[in-house]
């Protein structure tokens, strides 16, 4: 489930186009801000597992991957990125 909160239309067509077919979203027509569009997403789940990331967010490769590996573990209930800040 992805939730589109109203993003830039060429950048999202672009996006979009590149997206595995079989993911499933739902586009405001308005930015609702973001906790309401996590909660949109949440409300629809289909996975034991949420991924909450905003569109401002460079992923490292195999970041995703990582993160769900250590979901496996049933000691751990959360995880999280390390943010890095970069000045362009």
């Amino acid at each position: 489930m992805l939730v589109d909160n109203n993003s830039d239309k060429e950048e999202a067509k672009k996006f979009y186009g590149e997206l595995d077919r079989s993911i499933t979203f739902i586009r405001n027509q308005e930015n609702f801000g973001f906790a309401k569009a996590c909660n949109q997403g949440a409300r629809r789940k289909n996975s034991p597992l949420l991924f909450f990331l905003n569109s401002d967010v460079i992923l490292q490769p195999n970041s995703v991957e990582y993160m769900i590996k250590d979901m496996d573990d049933p000691q751990i209930a959360v995880c999280g990125m390390k943010l890095l800040f970069l000045k362009i």
